[in-house]
């Protein structure tokens, strides 16, 4: 509440952590640290901040390797988990621990904690799969809808189910870094930037819809049984 734009803060006995997805140094509040706002004498003068944008390396799955940075892959993606969420801090977006009913964030103390919505799919490049995961509002990005209706998802099988129908199948670029699993090992792609994300239209979802009813008539029709009803022998007991 006390820290406007363009204050000047005077930070003490803080440390330093490196983001290993954004490759920026973080300053990181500890419990022994101490802040002065705007101290006397003291004036800063920055040039306008303009943010860069991210150069993403375009690379097939089957090129892909751990710790790979800013890799940008274009795919279908086969495979769409239900989405999970975890119950974290709306400043710094950290797990939050609750303490004799309240809900207190490490670095910002007493907050009221958000659901952080994770959304996990599988996207295919023809040359291999790999996981892709998605936190907070990359999460909504992967799925191409709000997070209100990502974190309904968690809530409604049959609203996941049906919105399936729009993922699986759809096209995705993005742009991130390979990891690894922590509980499987296998390689996966953390999504910091979804370049475009193409779901399948309405009139899609039915057209196939028609044709996988169309292929399962087929499948039962007599001439597909491969079976002359006219040459089984029947015994008189069975009739």
């Amino acid at each position: 509440d006390n820290i406007q734009d363009g204050d000047i803060l005077s930070i003490i006995n803080a440390y330093t952590r490196e983001n290993t997805n954004s490759e920026r140094i973080e300053i990181h509040f500890g419990q022994y640290s101490d802040i002065e706002v705007n101290p006397e004498k003291i004036s800063i003068e920055l040039p306008a901040y303009t943010p860069k944008e991210i150069e993403f390396t375009e690379k097939k799955v089957s090129e892909m390797a751990e710790g790979d940075k800013n890799v940008k892959i274009t795919g279908i993606v086969t495979d769409y988990d239900i989405p999970r969420f975890y119950i974290g801090c709306p400043e710094c977006f950290k797990k939050v621990q609750q303490d004799d009913g309240k809900q207190m964030c490490g670095q910002h103390g007493e907050v009221t904690a958000l659901k952080i919505p994770i959304v996990n799919m599988i996207v295919d490049d023809s040359t291999g799969t790999i996981a892709v995961v998605g936190f907070r509002d990359r999460a909504e990005q992967l799925s191409g809808v709000s997070t209100e209706e990502v974190l309904g998802f968690t809530e409604d099988i049959d609203k996941y189910r049906n919105f399936c129908k729009r993922m699986v199948g759809a096209k995705v670029e993005l742009g991130g870094n390979v990891t690894s699993n922590n509980m499987t090992g296998d390689m996966q792609v953390m999504a910091n930037q979804v370049i475009n994300l193409e779901l399948k239209t309405i009139e899609e979802i039915a057209k196939e819809e028609v044709e996988e009813d169309s292929k399962k008539s087929e499948a039962t029709s007599d001439e597909d049984l491969d079976i002359d009803i006219e040459e089984i022998a029947f015994d008189d007991d069975m009739l």
